[in-house]
């Protein structure tokens, strides 16, 4: 079976190159595939809303693939983007987004206007998917006459109404109470499991978990790891477990310069095989893990200190998912690739030229309003350097900027050349290389 959506090194960088760059997604590869019910989870701000709104067609990352039905919504025309909008995409968000001055029945029926159906039709439509999720009572009222469960089920009516293949729901069930909350995430269980819609759904619940085929946890902007629901039967094909790699121990390592390595792959795995411990919890794991990593406890002593109390020394788990945690630990461990492999954890040592050309690019770029891709940004730290070493002068900096990106060069606009270039002089006035 193929994949109704697919990711390839999703990458999200707010004002990059600036100082102010924001990573929300880095290298995110995923799969989901059709009438699957996936939930992707992690705490707020880990960036699985940016993760949602990129797979919908609204934000555009900044390098990466995104394939939806094996086309590259990157590459859709504006029209094309618009059909995929109307057709193949449903949005539930948490606030509804109904509009207050219409009747629910015509929030319901807007939708399909942009179809081209004639009133009658579409009323018909709004009225049967009222009908079918509880509220065609309160099709006349307006959307601030209802409770907050009746607007989300009409808000589910309406990303129902042009018959989508996929339902993005953000934080569905964020604003209401638990009961009502229950509600909603049945509807939309009944959407996937009856009308055999793709589900997309983003939480930091973990009572919308258990709906779900698939939990995809986000954590800074990553896929940590992935879980399947044993209660489901998994559409997705069995799939190697993701466990903590280069690119986790590399984030971490900048988060925590001062760690050894030992400790930093102590709280990848730590992070990798938990996502929502009590802080202290998971630092007295991460402490376990290292011990065992330094071989300073074997197996057995391992899974008992994770079962041993908390005011004992240990973690505190039950022994059941003591002994689960023990051999995911020791399934991780024991994997001589994951062993041998030289993992670089460390940033290669950053000389006063290094430091010199971040911020030099930093001071070009910060008051610049247009937009560069990665590889702009790295040919641009490359001609500064060599500005810096003298290899070339400013007529030849300027004329590096303004060469195509296939010829060699970064590919800018003559007027952004000509204004970094003489900005870049001004500021070299005041540098004096060691």
């Amino acid at each position: 079976m193929e994949p109704i959506i697919k990711t390839k090194d999703l990458s999200l960088v707010y004002d990059l190159g600036k100082s102010n760059e924001t990573t929300a997604l880095k290298d995110v590869n995923i799969e989901i595939y059709p009438e699957e019910y996936v939930v992707i989870f992690g705490p707020s701000g880990c960036g699985k809303s940016t993760l949602l709104y990129c797979l919908a067609g609204l934000e555009e990352p900044t390098s990466g693939n995104i394939c939806v039905e094996n086309k590259c919504i990157q590459d859709l025309s504006h029209k094309q983007m618009v059909e995929y909008h109307r057709s193949q995409v449903g949005m539930i968000f948490q606030s509804y987004h109904l509009i207050p001055t219409l009747s629910v029945l015509d929030n319901v029926a807007l939708p399909q206007i942009f179809e081209g159906s004639n009133r009658l039709k579409r009323e018909k439509i709004a009225k049967d998917l009222l009908k079918h999720f509880g509220v065609l009572d309160q099709a006349q009222k307006r959307p601030t006459q209802l409770s907050g469960g009746q607007q989300q089920r009409v808000a589910i009516s309406r990303a129902m109404v042009n018959n989508p293949l996929i339902i993005f729901a953000d934080e569905p069930v964020g604003n209401l109470d638990s009961k009502s909350a229950e509600v909603v995430l049945g509807l939309l269980q009944q959407l996937n499991e009856q009308h055999k819609k793709t589900i997309i759904l983003v939480t930091h619940d973990p009572q919308a978990i258990h709906y779900a085929h698939r939990v995809i946890h986000m954590k800074d902007g990553q896929v940590i790891k992935e879980t399947r629901n044993p209660k489901k039967k998994s559409i997705a094909p069995k799939g190697k477990e993701i466990t903590p790699s280069s690119v986790i121990l590399e984030s971490l390592a900048s988060s925590y310069p001062e760690l050894s390595e030992s400790a930093l792959k102590a709280k990848a795995l730590a992070q990798f095989i938990i996502t929502d411990f009590e802080q202290m919890e998971i630092n007295r794991l991460e402490e376990i893990i290292e011990k065992r990593i330094k071989n300073e406890l074997d197996r057995q002593t391992l899974s008992e200190a994770l079962d041993l109390p908390f005011e004992k020394g240990g973690v505190g788990l039950y022994k059941q998912t003591a002994n689960n945690i023990t051999k995911r630990i020791e399934a991780i461990l024991n994997e001589s690739e994951y062993l041998k492999k030289e993992i670089k954890i460390r940033p290669e040592s950053i000389t006063t030229l290094d430091m010199q050309t971040k911020h030099l690019r930093i001071f070009l770029l910060d008051k610049y309003d247009g937009q560069m891709n990665f590889e702009q940004i790295a040919r641009l730290e490359k001609f500064i350097k060599m500005r810096l070493m003298k290899e070339i002068n400013s007529k030849q900096f300027k004329k590096s900027l303004d060469i195509s990106f296939k010829k060699g060069g970064a590919g800018l606009k003559p007027s952004t050349a000509k204004h970094f270039t003489r900005r870049l002089e001004m500021a070299l006035l005041n540098y004096k290389p060691k």
